[in-house]
């Protein structure tokens, strides 16, 4: 393999941390936006009727071993002819029933795509779960957005996977939020996660897996270790911790098995959607409601990025919004803020985030 320096094994430890004004409110209307896998004037209706509360359970996050990223060399990136691609299906759950794929009310099969190095194996995993796309469900999994980043995932040595869900609508409480987690990740006969790490290149147990997702797939990339164990580390952007609630999303206090410092949050500051705020990358992250718009992953707590309108691209007509990854907001999503689509190192880069996730396996 090709070395070329060595990773810190703090990530972004040097960094400073920003003061910054406490979080505006969000706006009390909110847009679909062309493009926008969001959630509709229609939905925010259900949002304000939805359970806000959750089963809690004990966190073991400050005993956990594993939390710092582990030290490694960083390998070069490999190039399009490194690669290939896969695809693949699984089979997801009826709401009614309590197992992935059982009948007779009629589960779903939903696709997965991917990358892969061409050389042999095994490699550690990163599987990815977009965000809402309202009356379509199972789609945007296979948009240029999605296969940008796991893309760049498998040019780091990955099997690299983007997983189709019940994306049509939005999940109204964290049980609901669960039966679609569950069939992405929890390891049995008829889940995504069974058929990904049955693939020959796949070294599950060996390398280790994270995760990362959109939105409402966001939320499900936090709840991956609820279902499997050997989950590394995850990255949520734009995620809110509405209408499911927040016992959901945090770790301390609420019921998500994966360790504050496991995880990593990127959302924009004038993002519209409820429950994206500061407060909401604090509660996630394990850090106080202090005001800061940015923190640094350390031992026991994860790191966030709240990104603001100066740190774009000149010109990006979307702003800091629930898609600020995006330049103009366009359907598909196959533009790209300079300042977070590669070669973008800032530290809220893809860069940066696909980087630290790296840190956290072994190849």
């Amino acid at each position: 393999m090709r070395t070329i320096e060595l990773r810190a094994t703090q990530d972004m430890s040097n960094y400073a941390v920003t003061p910054k004004d406490t979080e505006s409110l969000l706006s009390n209307s909110f847009q679909t936006k062309s493009g926008h896998r969001g959630i509709s004037k229609l939905a925010l209706t259900a949002i304000a009727a939805a359970t806000w509360s959750c089963a809690a359970q004990t966190e073991t996050d400050s005993t956990e071993t594993d939390d710092v990223a582990i030290s490694q060399s960083k390998q070069a990136l490999l190039t399009d002819a490194e690669l290939t691609s896969f695809t693949g299906t699984y089979k997801s759950k009826d709401a009614f029933l309590s197992s992935c794929g059982e009948t007779p009310f009629g589960s779903v099969v939903y696709n997965y795509k991917g990358y892969e190095p061409v050389a042999a194996g095994p490699h550690p995993v990163f599987i990815y779960t977009t965000g809402t796309n309202l009356g379509e469900d199972g789609s945007a999994y296979d948009t240029p957005e999605s296969l940008l980043i796991v893309k760049e995932m498998a040019r780091r040595g990955f099997v690299a996977v983007s997983v189709a869900y019940g994306n049509g609508g939005m999940a109204a409480d964290c049980a609901q939020l669960d039966a679609k987690a569950r069939c992405v990740y929890q390891d049995s006969p008829n889940s995504a996660m069974r058929a990904i790490c049955a693939r020959s290149k796949a070294g599950c147990a060996s390398k280790g897996v994270v995760v990362g997702g959109l939105s409402q797939g966001a939320m499900i990339a936090l709840r991956s270790q609820n279902f499997y164990s050997g989950i590394k580390g995850a990255w949520a952007l734009s995620v809110s911790d509405m209408p499911v609630g927040g016992s959901c999303m945090q770790a301390s206090g609420g019921s998500r098995v994966l360790a504050n410092s496991k995880v990593w949050v990127t959302n924009g500051a004038t993002d519209s959607l409820p429950g994206t705020g500061l407060s909401t990358l604090q509660r996630v992250t394990g850090w106080p409601v202090d005001g800061v718009t940015y923190h640094a992953a350390d031992a026991t707590r994860g790191g966030y990025y709240q990104v603001q309108a100066s740190d774009l691209q000149a010109g990006n007509p979307g702003g800091a919004n629930h898609v600020f990854y995006r330049y103009d907001d366009t359907e598909g999503g196959s533009s790209f803020d300079s300042n977070w689509a590669p070669p973008s190192s800032t530290n809220w880069s893809l860069n940066s985030r696909l980087d630290w996730l790296d840190g956290r396996v072994t190849h």
